[in-house]
């Protein structure tokens, strides 16, 4: 699985999560991971970032609930917190909105300014898609 080119999905207990995410760093190395938990439910969560950093949160505050894990393949940066280009850059940029909200409890402007951070384009740029997306 080390050499798997596309991202590897795992469906994993709560209990057995940290164990996995252990695994898969010493395996895999540290590759940009997303922990999706309750997926489709009303508690939906996502924590992203590398693996190294997903387990430090784990063994802070275990995860709780249906979990599925998300493995990139290796992006070469390793280190960097900043979650690379993922599935939330692929996503129309007013349900990444939404999702800030929902994962932060910020207010949509900040998270608008949230989601054209991630972009890299101007609060301006993301406001413009912002309004293109809604009226489609």
């Amino acid at each position: 699985m080390a050499n798997e080119p596309r991202t590897i999905i795992f469906y994993e207990a709560p209990h057995r999560a940290l164990d996995t995410l252990e695994d898969a760093l010493e395996i895999l190395g540290n590759r940009p991971a997303v922990i999706a938990r309750e997926l489709t439910k009303i508690y939906e969560e996502f924590l992203r970032g590398h693996l190294e950093d997903l387990v430090a949160k784990a063994r802070a505050k275990a995860p709780r609930g249906e979990i599925t894990l998300l493995i990139a393949p290796s992006d070469g940066a390793g280190q960097t917190a900043v979650p690379p280009e993922d599935a939330s850059r692929a996503l129309p940029i007013a349900r990444r909105v939404e999702e800030i909200v929902k994962e932060r409890g910020v207010d949509p402007k900040a998270a608008l300014k949230q989601a054209a951070r991630e972009r890299g384009i101007t609060r301006r740029e993301a406001y413009k898609q912002l309004l293109i997306t809604r009226d489609e």
